[in-house]
């Protein structure tokens, strides 16, 4: 069972027949849980609520061992990582400790060498995109994040210079002149002044190629981050097919 959304992620892609329950989130606009899924049991990283689960293993979420005043016998915690190496090491500790196959997972790092070959392939001739993440609330991402890993990985580079996670103002935001604009989490009910309905960024953001990943794909650096990367991708190259020299 998963006490986190990124729990969840993992054991749904890797371990969807052995779930037994998923968090409290599991039900959001932000889950990938199937129908199915959906209907079991929510949980929370509680020490009443994990005591109750004690027999299954229990998958917290990065850090969510802080706190709790229990370590349980079959509890592992995700480590938190930035890149598509992170997720490889998360899902390898987990199938470990259940002593599972790694089918799925050496299926999911096929896809992986798959989409990294398409890019090393793309002739060098093709410009690449220069692209700027911004999020519904205009939070945006540099380098040393799972956002400029999945661009990297897809071919684009990243225009943001600064590192980390940050929200930039729009003076920042406006002398960015990128050739696509990735958002995330537009659905989300998140306001700052920075934000993509103000009018200043809906204008700057007007006549402008945008690529929208859905948030449930990267709540955090879990597999989801390949179907964005491959999503992100196919629209690099129909990008690159419309601006060939």
């Amino acid at each position: 069972m998963s006490t986190s959304l990124c729990g969840d992620n993992y054991l749904q892609v890797f371990l969807p027949d052995t779930i037994a329950a998923l968090s409290w989130q599991s039900r959001s606009a932000l889950s990938r849980a199937s129908p199915e899924h959906k209907a079991l049991p929510q949980v929370k990283a509680t020490p009443e609520t994990l005591l109750g689960w004690r027999d299954s293993l229990i998958l917290l979420g990065a850090g969510e061992s802080h706190g709790l005043k229990i370590t349980l016998p079959h509890q592992i915690e995700l480590s938190w990582g930035e890149d598509f190496n992170s997720v490889s090491k998360n899902a390898r500790e987990i199938l470990s400790a259940l002593s599972y196959s790694k089918d799925r997972l050496l299926l999911w790092e096929d896809r992986l060498k798959t989409l990294l070959t398409k890019t090393s392939s793309i002739p060098k001739h093709l410009a690449k995109p220069k692209i700027l993440y911004l999020s519904r609330a205009g939070g945006s991402a540099g380098p040393q994040t799972f956002i400029d890993s999945v661009i990297t990985a897809a071919g684009g580079e990243n225009i943001n210079p600064q590192s980390g996670w940050h929200t930039p103002n729009i003076e920042t935001v406006l002398s960015y002149e990128p050739d696509i604009i990735l958002t995330s989490f537009s659905g989300g009910n998140y306001h700052s002044r920075s934000d993509i309905t103000n009018p200043v960024i809906r204008d700057y953001l007007a006549n402008k190629t945008i690529i929208d990943i859905d948030g449930s794909f990267w709540p955090c650096a879990g597999p989801g981050l390949l179907d964005a990367a491959e999503q992100l991708q196919d629209a690099i190259i129909k990008w690159q097919s419309l601006h060939d020299a």
